[in-house]
């Protein structure tokens, strides 16, 4: 049987992150200057992963930035540190260690070393057999050499002599990465044009500027300070090699002793696709296992995964594996490399999918307390299925002033409006600018038929979007201009346009082409929107008294607030408790006449308040009673340019000579509950979703309740099992456009006693 590891591993997450330092010398990301540098190959997957992250126990690495590969190279035998327990970090590395630390490198990596023989090195006769042996091994495979005859084995080792010899080192081990030159390629196999930040190698030579060049464009080495600069003549401290070497065994076969697992490159995270990893089996002295069959399975409720023997529960809980969890024919097996690839197919829902890798032979069945394994776990998400087209405009604003720029946002999207990166998706853009000026002054028809079309196609970036900008200046002196942007955007799959996307009525209709207009004006400003918004929807009743506030905005067309302007407040319902005089009491319902709900019967039915600086204006209002239920709350303002107008809407009727402007209503539920031990309830309407506090309102309007759930409950939609995140999300999805991804109604049936597990099951649209 194929040895495994000692000790089972986790994988915090799936994708490949490249070990970082991020103190003085080593930094955490290569730092770019001026310009495009960039990394343009870098390793896809790592050394230092499973049984090779575990603690080496070095007392001194606590908080150090290269604590994780430290731990890494004492794995690999690499390292032993100075004494017991101590890494000794900031010490400075002499020729002869360095020596020692490439040879047990070179050997993880694969490369087969010849029995050292003297190198004719007359200045190391004085040092121990072992450091001469690996200085002669070192000289006589080409990663380390002498110069007249000499190795200088005490010589301090700097950071241009660590780029000479970890690159010497790659070129032995002969990466993927590096053609027989020595030259970098990129993932199609071609030379890379090098392209480094750094402005302070001018006077290092040439051996050592191809290096750093090198390592830099694999990911190895990166820069110091703001990156603009690699301080060439620094000496490397232990700390910064250990960061160093790993990143540069990155690039090999180096992989730990036992079973590994780690994402392919470009793997599919996306609900319903294939996942691909490489399983790495290796024996104890980290070299390929060839033949080691072994398993790939997962579990989206890994906590459920399991029988009380260790064996793996065959139900929906075990996905994936021939026959579940146990090792088969049709399993892949490693190549001579130690590597073999595996798949899981991701489930339909969005969420944290764990999956396992273990190794056996055929026949043998899994169990979690026994048998060594690695895990990981995906984060799957929605695919692409739409395109969020979003602006920088004010909130609200249905015109820009002249000389205002707008820039639009074209982002790929899931179904939930998440961003999806898409890289290298083309759009169409066709933007019209016309003069479309009111009136018949003079010069009013040259103007209009100042119309300017062009068609760009933009393509999308690694984040799976781009940016355009418009902008316009006042064409005359003339008041009253107006030019107008009309944008026809096409796309290869269905577009969607965000709420703050001025001068479209119907933001949540999808389409595969979309029209977008807005307008410079130099108009003067006036009130146009009113908006309500409130803190929380719903509150539990209470006889006490509870409180509730609701925020009023108003804006003119350029989205600027309105300030020192009366609001008034209307609720359809009479709160009891408020004592009349806190006002928000009750109101008649429309009669139709387009003025809006009438007054209700109390003399402060309406309730008024000023817009502050930012234009809004606050009505906090006490309810008082135990009694389920929801009142709509509204608000208008109302200008009377002449005449008379009491601000009531029974007495504001439209006229030429009157600005009215009315919010949109908006719903406060007053529920009961929470929902007792022991209670059901079947078949319910989901009112309200409050994740962040793990509450749902449900019940038909007039009589909510409210509902607490916590993660060790039972979730379902129907009869399939489904995970808290994946309950949430159903819940959640109120866009009309999710409709086949949203909650339908709810059941909830709660245990006996308050820390009884409870049962919520959902029915969908599916």
């Amino acid at each position: 049987m194929p040895l495994k590891a000692r000790q089972r591993s986790r994988l915090a997450v799936l994708a490949v992150l490249a070990l970082v330092g991020s103190l003085l010398a080593v930094s955490a990301v290569p730092a770019v200057a001026a310009g495009d540098e960039k990394v343009t190959s870098p390793a896809d997957y790592s050394a230092c992963v499973a049984a090779a992250t575990e603690d080496a126990g070095f007392t001194d690495m606590a908080g150090n930035f290269a604590a994780d590969e430290a731990n890494c190279l004492a794995h690999y035998g690499i390292t032993v540190g100075t004494s017991a327990g101590v890494f000794s970090p900031n010490d400075s590395i002499s020729r002869a260690q360095m020596a020692l630390f490439m040879v047990r490198a070179a050997t993880v990596a694969g490369v087969e070393l010849d029995d050292p023989e003297d190198q004719g090195l007359g200045d190391i006769g004085n040092w121990t057999d072992a450091i001469q042996d690996g200085i002669n091994q070192a000289v006589a495979a080409g990663i380390m050499s002498g110069h007249d005859n000499a190795f200088n084995p005490s010589g301090a080792v700097s950071r241009q002599d660590m780029a000479v010899i970890l690159d010497n080192l790659l070129n032995v081990a002969e990466i993927d990465s590096l053609n027989d030159d020595g030259n970098v390629l990129d993932g199609e196999g071609d030379e890379v044009t090098v392209d480094t930040p750094f402005d302070d190698l001018a006077m290092v030579p040439f051996e050592a500027y191809d290096a750093i060049n090198n390592l830099y464009e694999l990911g190895v080495a990166s820069g110091t300070g703001d990156g603009s600069t690699f301080t060439p003549s620094a000496l490397v401290s232990r700390a910064q090699m250990a960061v160093f070497v790993t990143r540069a065994l990155d690039h090999t076969n180096a992989r730990p002793a036992g079973i590994s697992m780690q994402s392919m490159p470009d793997s599919l995270t996306t609900v319903g696709e294939e996942h691909d990893f490489q399983v790495s089996v290796r024996d104890g002295d980290h070299q390929p296992v060839a033949d080691a069959i072994v398993e790939v399975f997962s579990s989206t409720m890994p906590d459920e995964a399991w029988n009380d023997d260790g064996t793996c529960f065959e139900n929906q809980n075990i996905r994936e594996g021939a026959g579940g969890c146990v090792i088969g024919n049709d399993d892949p097996a490693t190549e001579p490399d130690g590597n073999a690839t595996a798949s899981v197919t991701l489930p339909a829902d969005p969420g944290n999918l764990t999956v396992w890798a273990w190794t056996g032979e055929s026949g043998d069945e899994f169990n979690i307390d026994e048998d060594d394994s690695v895990s990981a776990v995906i984060d799957v998400m929605l695919g692409r299925e739409s395109t969020l087209i979003s602006d920088d405009t004010k909130t609200h604003a249905s015109n820009l002033k002249f000389g205002d720029k707008v820039t639009y946002t074209v982002q790929i999207a899931d179904k939930n409006d998440d961003p999806v990166a898409s890289d290298g998706e083309e759009v169409t853009i066709r933007s019209v600018i016309a003069d479309t000026t009111d009136g018949d002054s003079p010069g009013d028809g040259a103007k209009r038929d100042d119309t300017r079309t062009s068609v760009d196609t933009k393509t999308t970036d690694a984040n799976g979007r781009f940016t355009v900008s418009y902008t316009s200046d006042d064409p005359s002196d003339d008041d009253g201009d107006m030019i107008t942007l009309t944008l026809t955007i096409t796309g290869q799959s269905d577009f969607k346009l965000m709420a703050n996307d001025p001068g479209e009525d119907s933001e949540d209709d999808l389409a595969t082409s979309v029209t977008i207009v807005i307008s410079w004006s130099d108009a003067d400003p006036e009130p146009t929107s009113l908006h309500l918004s409130q803190a929380m929807s719903y509150h539990l009743a209470n006889d006490d008294g509870v409180r509730n506030t609701v925020r009023a905005t108003l804006v003119d067309q350029y989205g600027d607030p309105v300030r020192n302007e009366k609001v008034a407040f209307w609720s359809d319902v009479d709160n009891p408790g408020t004592g009349g005089s806190l006002g928000l009491g009750g109101g008649e319902t429309d009669d139709d006449d387009d003025n809006g709900p009438e007054a209700g019967t109390g003399t402060n039915a309406a309730d008024h308040r000023t817009t502050s600086r930012s234009g809004v204006a606050t009505k906090s209002y006490t309810r008082g009673a135990t009694a389920a239920g929801n009142e709509s709350l509204d608000a208008v303002y109302t200008v009377t340019v002449a005449g008379e107008c009491l601000d009531s809407r029974s007495d504001c009727t439209e006229s030429d000579d009157t600005i009215k402007v009315e919010a949109d209503a908006i719903t406060h539920y007053w529920a009961t509950g929470p929902v007792s031990a022991g209670e059901t309830f079947t078949t319910q309407t989901v009112l309200v979703v409050d994740t962040d506090n793990n509450t749902i309102i449900i019940g038909d309007a007039g009589t909510p309740r409210l509902v607490t759930y916590k993660a060790g409950d039972q979730f379902r939609d129907g009869t399939d099992p489904i995970t808290l995140d994946v309950f949430e999300d159903r819940l959640s999805a109120d866009d009309p456009d999710t409709s086949d991804n949203e909650a339908d109604s709810i059941t909830v049936v709660m245990g006996d006693d308050d820390d009884d597990i409870n049962s919520f099951t959902i029915t969908t649209n599916n």
